[in-house]
Parts: structure tokens; sequence; C-alpha cells
């Protein structure tokens, strides 16, 4: 894996120096400790770090340059369809590669079939600029589902690009205004949907699509999309769902280093390993995390998972004293700011196997394609629920929410919270602007100011069922915004590789097509998984309960990290004026009681503010 960067200027009065550049990939060092290289074209320059998997040789150097000298390619990302792709390139133009990275066999495909054209028949994760010398363009793409970021910032005739945000913010382009919208969905979701970052003039390209730039004219950036997301019901049997996942991990192991697994109890992680394991015919790596706190280790299953395949199993103690120790350093290496609070374990686990191989193989998007979040089960009849509401009953919500006494008659924690939720959910009109309001932590967020809230467009309106709806909203943004960013920040971090195979298109597309009552039940999700995991797997292990990677956030908050969150809780006050400080300090101090848990209604708040200490 590797890091991108550039700079052009389309104004022919200014030059851009190579130390912009060189700035620029400095801060993304880490993601290609290997090797860097920086291209000159007419008025810009393109750069390159290296973190060498596939043709360790100068044959793989970036930027890579075709023979005609007319384009130059500066890519992040491993394509898994390169047989393929040389086989086509091979018959229509007789060409073959000289060595064994993907990257030349991309520029190829984009010198002779043009951008459009590559990325519909390209596999894999991916994010590149791509510069025509002839006709003065520049084209940048990211993959399908947003494995790998890409940022990018226009003033003036000046454009810039980076695979990370401090990375591209070293061009100088930025005026640095924060952005109000993506405060306040920080705040609801945990994280900053795309295109939108924390600074009003930088963006995120969003997945599936590309961008063209002329010189021409650069004050219109042309955005295409050119892949979406396809919903069809299919009937597909297990076998071919085993077919297609031992595909994906064949591909998957394409490397010239070893290849390691992330190994929790759930059932994605495991299964990949499993398969994995009965692929390679030497003993594999496998890493996890431990917690002091028993309902959230699953590492004793992810013990007996690695003593049941044979491999060499490592784990780390992720425990609280380590957590009052570390906190700063580790969100330090936050890019970004976004509020997913396990991102703390995967950087651990990443630091973890970085010290033993260069590439590990992961199981996010397993949850995404075949249905393993519980809210899937439960969110629906709350939803359902909500659209039934008169106007009555309503009002008699409202009143509970209003008197805290009334919350401890309710079997749920942050009874108010959820009263409140149910009540604006009655209040709109479609299922799906009910689950937006639903799948948030603070829907309504502290923010005392007027802004335009995020459209969340990219969405498709026109889904009625309310698990299409939610596993839409997941898809759109919860992965490539929340998830993908955290294994991606925390993997490259510590200059590591990590690989997903569930999101392979073929795979992915496969579970998404199945039929709701294949994957999902009244009691689980994954039905077809943890069917499939029985085959490799001990069968009590595939019906255990999901538990995803939670850490323990609540304690920590109320106990050795208290007075750390509350100090970055002040810093974001004093900061952004726009703040409802009083509406904080009152769920502060409720979370501090015991009696509710807001930790993730904080933590956004303790990760914003820590950031801000840090970049302002």
């Amino acid at each position: 894996m590797c890091g991108i960067a550039g700079v052009l200027s389309f104004d022919q009065k200014s030059c851009i120096k190579s130390d912009i550049v060189s700035s620029m990939l400095e801060a993304i060092k880490h993601r290609g400790p290997d090797g860097d290289g920086l291209e000159r074209v007419h008025n810009g320059v393109l750069g390159h770090v290296r973190l060498a998997i596939r043709d360790l040789s100068e044959l793989g150097h970036q930027p890579m340059v075709t023979e005609s000298e007319r384009y130059v390619l500066v890519y992040n990302g491993e394509l898994y369809n390169t047989e393929e792709l040389k086989k086509l390139l091979f018959n229509k133009y007789e060409w073959s590669p000289k060595g064994s990275s993907d990257t030349e066999i991309l520029l190829k495909l984009l010198e002779e079939e043009g951008v459009s054209a590559a990325l519909e028949v390209i596999r894999g994760m991916f994010a590149f600029g791509l510069y025509d010398n002839i006709q003065e363009k520049l084209y940048l793409a990211r993959d399908q589902l947003g494995i790998k970021p890409l940022y990018y910032i226009r003033k003036g005739h000046s454009i810039a690009f980076c695979s990370e945000f401090n990375g591209v913010m070293k061009s100088g382009l930025s005026e640095k205004k924060i952005s109000v919208p993506a405060v306040a969905t920080l705040l609801e979701r945990n994280y900053i949907p795309s295109p939108l970052t924390l600074y009003e003039d930088v963006y995120k390209l969003k997945p599936g699509y590309y961008l063209e730039i002329d010189a021409s004219n650069v004050t219109t950036i042309k955005p295409y999309q050119y892949y979406s997301q396809s919903y069809e019901n299919d009937d597909i049997s297990l076998q071919e769902i085993e077919d297609r996942m031992v595909d994906s991990i064949k591909e998957h192991l394409i490397s010239e280093v070893e290849v390691g697994c992330f190994l929790s109890g759930g059932v994605d992680s495991s299964l990949v390993a499993s398969m994995v394991r009965k692929k390679i015919n030497k003993k594999l790596k496998t890493f996890t995390v431990s917690f002091d706190q028993g309902e959230y280790d699953e590492s004793a299953v992810a013990e007996r998972i690695a003593e049941h395949l044979g491999t060499e199993h490592k784990t780390f103690n992720l425990d609280s004293g380590y957590m009052e120790k570390n906190i700063h350093s580790i969100l330090d290496q936050m890019d970004e700011p976004f509020a997913d609070s396990s991102f703390i374990p995967t950087y651990i686990v990443s630091k973890l196997a970085s010290e033993h191989v260069k590439v590990c193989l992961s199981g996010d998007g397993g949850d995404e394609a075949f249905l393993g979040y519980d809210k899937y089960r439960a969110y629906p009849k709350v939803i359902n629920a909500s659209q039934r509401i008169g106007k009555v009953p309503r009002s008699a919500l409202s009143m509970l929410s209003e008197h805290k006494f009334l919350h401890g008659l309710f079997p749920f924690n942050n009874s108010g919270d959820k009263l409140n939720k149910i009540i604006e959910m009655s209040k709109v009109d479609t299922k799906y602007r009910a689950a937006l309001i639903l799948d948030s932590f603070w829907h309504l967020p502290p923010i005392n100011k007027n802004y335009d809230r995020f459209s969340y467009d990219a969405l498709n309106e026109k889904l009625d069922d309310t698990v299409d709806i939610l596993n839409d909203l997941d898809i759109k943004y919860y992965l490539p915004d929340d998830l993908l960013v955290k294994s991606d920040i925390a993997s490259m971090k510590n200059s590591l590789e990590l690989r997903v195979p569930f999101l392979y298109l073929d795979i992915f597309n496969t579970g998404v097509a199945l039929n709701k009552n294949a994957n999902l039940s009244e009691s689980k999700g994954k039905l077809l998984l943890r069917e499939l995991q029985k085959k490799y797997l001990p069968h009590d292990i595939a019906e255990m309960p999901k538990k995803g990677f939670k850490v323990p956030l609540a304690s920590w908050l109320r106990e050795g990290l208290k007075d750390f969150a509350k100090e970055r809780i002040d810093i974001c006050i004093e900061r952004l004026d726009f703040l409802d400080k009083e509406r904080i300090y009152d769920v502060f101090d409720a979370h501090q009681t015991g009696k509710n848990d807001y930790g993730y209604w904080l933590w956004s708040l303790v990760v914003l503010g820590h950031w801000l200490s840090i970049n302002e």
C-alpha cells in the first residue's frame, strides 16, 4: 500500500515547487516507508510514497510514466483481477508487462482504454491521480466502495490532492475554516460523511466517483459516478457463496511478503482466517486485542479459534492503565477527526501485526454485505411503530421525556434520549427520514447556530423496506466514512497494508443481492455465513451472538480518562463558539452519574477537542 499527492496550477504564470509536494509526502511517509518519488508535469508535481508489497524491484517505482510520456500515474491500492486484465491487454494490444506490479497494468489500461472504461473493469481497492500531458487534464478516482481515501482542495487556479487530510493541508491552499455541517454530522454519527471534511474548502472524493479537471477551465471540476450499488434480490446457494469467498481470499493473498490475519471471536474475521489457513501451506500469523472487562473481551474465543486452526497467535492486552498512559499518542495518530472508538483497538492490533508482517486480512464489510448488525433486526420494529404514532400519544411521550424521574421506569439505558428520538421520528413522513434519526447519536446536535444539514444525497429514497434503508445508509456512508477510514488510518500509521476480502465486489454484491430471509432471522443475522463457518470451525462458535469490536468507553470516561475527556471537551467549547455549552455539560454530568451511558455522544467531542489541540 502507498500514498499519493500532487499539486497543479493551471495559471501559466505560476510555478509549483517540488518542495510543496515533498512536504505533503513527508506528512504521509508512514504509508510508504520503502521509497518515494516525484514527477514534474507541465505546471505541477505528482508524488508517491511506496510500501513495497508486489514487485519489490524498481519496475514498481512511482510516479509511473508511459513510454510515450503522455500519461503520469500515482496510484495507491491493490488490484486483484490483474490476471484477467493482463489477458485483456495482451489479446487487444499484444502487450505484456515488464514487471509484476499492478501499477504497470493499470497505467497501460488507462492509456489504451481511457479512465471511464478502465474503471468499469478493475477490481480492488484504489485511489489514483492520472495526468494527461497532451490534453492537460488531471483525473482523480476512488474505488467503488471507498476502501482507499482521496482528499482534494481547489483554490483559484490551483488544485491539490492527497491520500490523507493532513497531507493535503501541507499544500497551503486551505483557509482552515471549520465547517459547521461537518461538526454537526460528526456529533450526529461519530464520523464526517463524504464529500465533507472538517474544513469548508477540503473535500473527500466520494466512493465510485472520478473527477476530471481541465487546464483550460479549472474552475469547473467535473464529477462522474462510475459505480452505484445494486440491491436486486437473487437466490444463491451456500456453495456459490463459499466458492466466491474462496476466490476472493485467493486474490487477496497475492503478495511478495508474508500475509497475516486479524482474528476476533466474530464470524467474519474467523471465516477469513479459516479460509486463509486452508489456502496457505505454512503457519499463519493471527492477531487480536483483549480487554480487562469481560463483556467486551473476545480474546478467549479468538485464542480457541487460533488453536483450532493451528495459527501463530499474538494477543495484546488493552487495559485501562495502558489507555491512561497512551491515550494522547493514540489520538495523535488520527488524520481527520472521527469518533469511532473502535479505532483504538484497531490501531493497537495494527501496531502489533506490523511487528511481524506487512500485510493483514480483516473481516470488514461482512456485516454490511450479509446483514450482521443487530439493528437490522431491532430498528425496523421501532421505525414502523414510530410512523403509526398519533398526535395525542406523541404529546404523552413528550411529557415523559421531560420528566427525569420517570426514566428509571423504562428497562433500557438513556430512556429519555430514546423517547425523544421516537418523538422526532413520529414527526417525519417517511421511513427513510425516521431511519436517519434512529441511527444517530446526537440526533439534534448541540449547536446554537443555523446551518445546512447534511443531505445524505447518495441514499436511495425510493426504498421502502426498513432493512434496505438501514443497509443503504451503512453501505453509502457508515462503511466508507467510518469503518474504512478507521481501518485505513490505523493500519497505514503502522505501515501495514490491510486487505478486506468481503469488499471484493464479487462477494460483496453476492451478499447484498441475497434475499433478506436468507441472511436474517428474529434472533441473529449473517445466517448463511454462520452456516459456512460451521464447515471450518466448531458449531458452537458459529452460534455465538455478535459483540462487535467495542471498547469499555463508558467506564473509561468516568474513571481513568475523565479528566482527559473534560479537558478536550473544554477545548471544543472554547474554540467553537457555535456549540451549546450548557447542553454539552449537562450530558457530561449525566454520564458521570452512571445512570446513563453517553460515552459515544461525548467521545465525538473528545476526539474533536484533541484534534483541535494539536492542529489549530
